[in-house]
């Protein structure tokens, strides 16, 4: 792959891009450490938008909020479109800079949830948390996806990389992708179009107090065979691990596969899968690692050591294989052959005790479990269709999310809502366990809200 091979870490100091709680009525100034600091639109936009309000100006280093959307004065170059609030709904009636949140509560006792404050009604997928904080990344109005932050405890946003470091080309489509939040850190991977036909990714180490900016690795692709991503970061310090795809050195004509990286931070020693085996899902935890390729691998990234746990042949229908203390997991259709990964059907969840060393079903009740699942600490979480209309193919748009406590095995309902939930994360709050879900609010146009429940105390 055209890499940076010898990890060569390019330090960018990052402004402070801090939103701090908007105390800016229609056409008052931000906070004075806005001011100082400097403001983009992107920064403004997105505190005015926590808070309620509506992007105004950003002249001589002051960020300005209006509460009359439609009489704001826009940037140069941003469209009216640029200026639609996606949170007045929510924060209607609020007073001060007060952010009022959606809440709802979930299926199962000891569930709520409530909904991240975004600058944009169309977040992507890609999100982490840790404590208080939740780590995302909204779709702007500008073609661009940054990444950015909220904190529960202060009620406060903060974009944490705006992109603007990337070539300023005309037209191209930046977004930050894959965050993994461990603080005061968080690794993600960072891509553009170059052009139309090819695309440039970084994979990027952030430190949220220093605004230290750490490029890992540089990766180049074109769009014909797959362009050029990152995918499955995961940070577990001093270790990240990673799939990259991008280009085969010396071969230009190669077609693009997924492989799987971990790298020390600290002392630079590096694990690789490269074109061992094609590797469909990654995961981390500590020095052990999970790759899914068709059957799921135990890896020590220490010795760079491969163990199968999966006792199935390889095959196209085990995917997405999730690490925790006790256990490994992935989603699995050895009961159902007739289906593959792309086309799922009644998938179970099958588990690998790291204790015992034996493989045990842990999720095989009637239905489609599946086809997200993610795992942290004492919990799994993963998309269920078994409570739809037709519950044993992935075929229409109802899915809601369920969750497995490990120590006790008691399986929860985490929301009931109509519709189609998805891509769930689990992470360590305050106190407790928690998982972030996706809530598609409209297919076409796209639309989707970011919404952070809790899980009960087993």
């Amino acid at each position: 792959m055209t890499r940076n091979q010898t990890r060569i870490h390019r330090c960018v100091l990052l402004p402070a891009l801090l939103a701090a709680a908007c105390r800016c009525g229609g056409g008052d100034s931000a906070a004075d450490a806005d001011a100082e600091g400097g403001c983009t639109f992107a920064s403004c936009d997105l505190e005015c938008r926590a808070a309620g309000r509506c992007y105004g100006s950003c002249s001589g280093g002051t960020c300005r909020c209006s509460t009359s959307c439609g009489d704001v004065d826009a940037d140069a170059g941003h469209d009216d479109a640029a200026l639609d609030d996606g949170a007045t709904d929510d924060a209607g009636g609020a007073e001060d800079g007060e952010v009022v949140i959606e809440r709802r509560e979930g299926a199962s006792p000891g569930v709520a949830c409530r909904k991240v404050p975004s600058p944009s009604p169309d977040s992507t997928t890609q999100k982490d948390g840790q404590g208080a904080r939740i780590v995302f990344t909204p779709v702007l109005p500008a073609s661009y996806v940054p990444l950015v932050s909220y904190d529960w405890s202060s009620a406060s946003a903060r974009i944490l990389d705006d992109l603007s470091d990337l070539p300023g080309i005309s037209g191209t489509v930046r977004l930050a992708e894959s965050p993994s939040l461990e603080y005061p850190r968080v690794a993600y991977g960072v891509g553009f179009f170059e052009s139309r036909t090819r695309s440039v990714s970084w994979l990027v180490v952030l430190d949220i107090e220093s605004g230290e900016k750490r490029i890992i690795s540089e990766i180049a692709g074109d769009l014909d065979r797959g362009a050029s991503a990152f995918a499955d970061v995961q940070l577990r310090y001093p270790w990240l691990g990673w799939r990259e795809l991008g280009e085969m050195p010396g071969v230009p004509d190669a077609t693009y596969v997924w492989d799987a990286y971990a790298q020390n931070l600290e002392t630079g020693q590096e694990m690789t899968l490269e074109r061992r085996t094609p590797v469909k899902a990654f995961d981390l935890l500590g020095a052990t690692a999970v790759a899914s390729a068709g059957v799921i691998y135990e890896v020590d990234v220490v010795t760079d050591d491969l163990v199968q746990i999966s006792s199935t042949p390889p095959s196209n229908g085990i995917w997405d294989g999730v690490i925790t203390p006790d256990w490994i997991a992935w989603l699995d259709q050895r009961n159902r052959p007739e289906c593959t990964r792309t086309s799922p059907c009644d998938t179970e969840i099958w588990g690998f005790d790291r204790r015992t060393r034996m493989e045990v079903p842990l999720v095989a009740s009637p239905g489609m479990h599946g086809p997200d699942l993610d795992g942290e600490g004492e919990w799994l979480a993963y998309a269920d269709q078994r409570d739809d209309p037709n519950p044993h193919e992935a075929l229409d748009r109802r899915q809601n999310i369920y969750a497995l406590h490990l120590p006790t095995m008691t399986e929860i309902r985490v929301e009931d809502w109509p519709g189609y939930q998805m891509k769930p994360r689990v992470y360590r709050g305050v106190d407790e366990w928690r998982v972030l879900l996706v809530e598609e609010v409209s297919y076409l146009p796209a639309a989707m809200d970011l919404w952070d429940c809790s899980l009960p105390d087993l």
